[in-house]
């Protein structure tokens, strides 16, 4: 008997010593013909989001709440619609603002509308994204500066897996364009975290995040964010993040929630 059951667990151990799936989607990276697949796609025998030609279109909603007192708090509602086929992926997003200035006194604001298209190439665990987005004015010019804007951003992502647990480092740099009273400055951010699946619905991470202001002369903007994101369902998802700010001029505390529907 303990022979038969010393057998089954060096068997045991010498198959999962030797079983790696660095994407962690249910397909062992030796038959796996599409690395780095988003987790929260369903993907077919070969490691592959499935109906991947017919595209995949997201929309979002949610809410984030910024918090620095009792008596200071800002609201924003936000959506966003994303679609990607392949390699390619667009999108457009938008904010509403809900301003409580004092406990007594609260204002709406409407703010710009966002679009983008960007294209990834992937290599083993390289990633990089090029985007091209544009910014269309139709807000306040309390909220935002009343002229169109564009950006052009390169993404570049490493990731790391073992097991269950992702290392990942992210950078990027936008190209802004100016205003004809603006100046903006180009800007460069950077993330660096892990990640942990908790189950195959669910996966949370915590990162530091780093990106430089528009603004001349101005702070960077600084914080530690704890991730979260689980499928409730095979096409539903809800997202719930929170930020601790670490520069002078965001708010110290910062609450994102979505929901989100694929199709």
């Amino acid at each position: 008997m303990k022979s038969i059951l010393l057998i089954y667990l060096f068997t045991t151990f010498t198959l999962l010593a030797n079983y790696y799936d660095s994407d962690i989607d249910g397909v062992e990276d030796k038959y796996d013909q599409c690395d780095n697949t988003p987790f929260d796609e369903l993907v077919d025998e070969f490691g592959c989001s499935k109906d991947n030609t017919q595209g995949n279109l997201v929309f979002t909603v949610g809410t984030d709440i910024g918090i620095d007192t009792f008596d200071k708090k800002d609201t924003t509602y936000n959506f966003a619609l994303d679609y990607t086929i392949n390699d390619w992926s667009m999108g457009i997003s938008n904010s509403s603002y809900l301003f409580n200035e004092t406990n007594d006194k609260r204002s709406n604001k409407i703010g710009d509308m966002y679009s983008y298209i960007g294209y990834e190439i992937t290599r083993d665990h390289f990633s990089t994204l090029f985007s091209l987005g544009a910014k269309i004015a139709i807000a306040d010019v309390t909220v935002g500066t009343g002229e169109n804007d564009y950006y052009i951003s390169t993404q570049i992502e490493y990731l790391f897996a073992q097991s269950d647990i992702k290392y990942f480092a992210n950078l990027a740099y936008t190209f802004t364009g100016d205003t004809s009273s603006i100046l903006y400055k180009d800007i460069f951010s950077y993330n660096i975290g892990l990640g942990y699946y908790l189950s195959e619905r669910y996966y949370t991470s915590i990162y530091y995040e780093n990106s430089q202001s528009i603004y001349q002369d101005s702070e960077n903007y600084q914080a530690l964010v704890w991730a979260n994101h689980y499928n409730y369902e095979d096409n539903y998802f809800i997202e719930f993040d929170y930020i601790r700010a670490l520069d002078k001029l965001s708010y110290r505390h910062m609450f994102s929630f979505k929901i989100g529907v694929s199709f």
